[in-house]
């Protein structure tokens, strides 16, 4: 397939976050066309904005869309851009069986990311890069005889600024620090949870660094634990830096544990959407995580979670290091262009 250009279509902002931008930005580098668009639908256009300035190095254009916007409305938008050459990538929870059929009609090629498998499938491709992914479970939801599954961690996409650290992958050996980050954006309240939920009398020779942005609902309570010498706060824009010198990340299931994975960085992972779980329980059957299951049952048993890590640590990391190598997008491309 000849494509000169990629047109994105991703939810990003306040709300939702900016791991969805992020992981379509590697696409976007991976493809390496001239012209790129992101459709975003958004809660702060300037922070998007922002974001891909700071992280995207080839031409793009940035248009958003309303919040309210109708279905009808969203698809119109999208075909306003699209040509035979073009790519359409799309990356939000929203692109049901009634929104796929409409791209189908208007004969647009396109590629969707998927976490749930709960839908049905029309996409030409659909990526999903869980360890839980596996043709059983999707091959089921196809609709559209040509689409093309592209499941499991092998297709997982990693951000450039973790590949070029790639030397920084290393088996992690003895818990020294614990890294606590739910995302950029609204977490639920999942960090202040697990920080209220922790003894840490019991990890004194541990250092917990929680990453969060002052968009977090909870910043100022969890400012407090800082207040009380418990943790130390770090900027989003250290997060890399924080990952490499790690021992276990306690997170949730998304995009960072495929980033924590490539890093060899184990995971205790707390759920905090629907779609995460399929990601857990894989990371844990892999024997890269421990899953403690939804921020609804967060408990004191957090301490426990985390001794059973530090007693497998070397395991865990070894495992998470064979099982994402960073060649995703590749992989991705080549499958799309082949």
């Amino acid at each position: 397939m000849t494509i000169e250009n990629v047109l994105i279509r991703l939810d990003a902002g306040e709300k939702f976050g900016l791991g969805h931008l992020s992981r379509c930005i590697s696409l976007v580098h991976g493809f390496q066309c001239n012209s790129n668009l992101f459709l975003v639908k958004t809660d702060n256009r300037s922070l998007v904005e922002s974001y891909l300035k700071d992280n995207i190095h080839i031409s793009f254009e940035l248009l958003t869309l309303d919040l309210e916007a109708s279905l009808q409305e969203e698809i119109e938008f999208i075909a306003r851009y699209y040509s035979s050459t073009s790519l359409l990538i799309v990356d939000h929870y929203n692109a049901t069986e009634e929104y796929q059929k409409q791209l189908l009609a208007r004969r647009i090629t396109w590629l969707q990311l998927d976490s749930h498998a709960k839908i049905n499938f029309y996409a030409n491709w659909v990526m999903h890069g869980s360890p839980g992914a596996t043709d059983s479970l999707y091959e089921p939801l196809r609709k559209n005889p040509a689409t093309c599954f592209l499941l499991g961690p092998k297709y997982c996409i990693i951000k450039e600024p973790l590949l070029l650290n790639y030397s920084q992958r290393r088996v992690r050996e003895d818990l020294k620090k614990v890294l606590v980050c739910f995302g950029g954006g609204n977490d639920n309240g999942a960090a202040l949870e697990c920080l209220k939920s922790l003894d840490f009398e019991g990890f004194a020779n541990i250092e917990f660094n929680v990453v969060i942005g002052g968009f977090n609902p909870d910043y100022k309570d969890i400012q407090e634990f800082q207040n009380k010498g418990l943790i130390k706060i770090i900027e989003p824009n250290k997060l890399l830096d924080v990952m490499i010198q790690s021992d276990l990340a306690l997170i949730a299931p998304g995009m960072m544990s495929y980033e924590s994975a490539f890093l060899g960085l184990p995971m205790l992972l707390v759920t905090i959407a629907d779609n995460q779980i399929i990601n857990a329980k894989a990371w844990e059957d892999k024997g890269c995580a421990l899953n403690i299951g939804s921020i609804t049952a967060i408990n004191a048993s957090i301490n426990t979670h985390i001794m059973r890590c530090n007693d497998s640590l070397r395991e865990m990391s070894q495992n998470c290091l064979t099982l994402v190598d960073g060649k995703g997008v590749k992989r991705i491309v080549n499958e799309i262009k082949r």
